[in-house]
């Protein structure tokens, strides 16, 4: 088993959909980083409220899932704040309610303006449902505070 240790969040970043422990409507991800592997890994078991047909996760939580592995990758990793430019999501198996799933991200490469960063969602045996990568547009630590 790995060692994961806690990424430090800023007491001004605290609403974000996916990984805001103030909003009560949210995913509330909370991210660790794995040195070993160069990634940082989340785990999250979603409720039925985050279906869309029957027992399947909705695709734009999904794609949140992504793109929250890959944020959380660039700050922990390289410490870079972003936003994403552009984002491909391969939907490879259903993601379902009511099971874990760990998301993982990673920074391919930080150039100057810009950054290439990857993530997955895989079930508790392993098996990768999602992944993705995305070009974001790196921006000052100030542009994303929440006050």
């Amino acid at each position: 088993m790995t060692d994961l240790s806690p990424i430090p969040r800023s007491a001004e970043f605290v609403r974000c959909y996916g990984c805001g422990p103030a909003n009560e409507h949210g995913l509330r991800l909370e991210f660790h980083l794995d040195d070993a592997n160069q990634r940082v890994e989340a785990r999250w078991h979603p409720g039925t409220h985050f279906a869309g047909y029957k027992t399947m996760v909705h695709g734009g939580i999904i794609a949140t899932l992504i793109d929250e592995g890959m944020g959380w990758a660039l700050w922990g990793l390289a410490r870079k704040t972003g936003v994403t430019r552009e984002l491909k999501v391969r939907y490879l198996r259903p993601v379902l309610t009511e099971q874990e799933y760990v998301i993982h991200g990673w920074v391919e490469r930080v150039e100057e303006g810009f950054a290439v960063v990857r993530s997955t969602v895989s079930d508790r045996r392993g098996r990768v449902a999602a992944d993705g990568t995305a070009e974001w547009a790196l921006i000052s630590a100030d542009k994303v505070r929440d006050r």
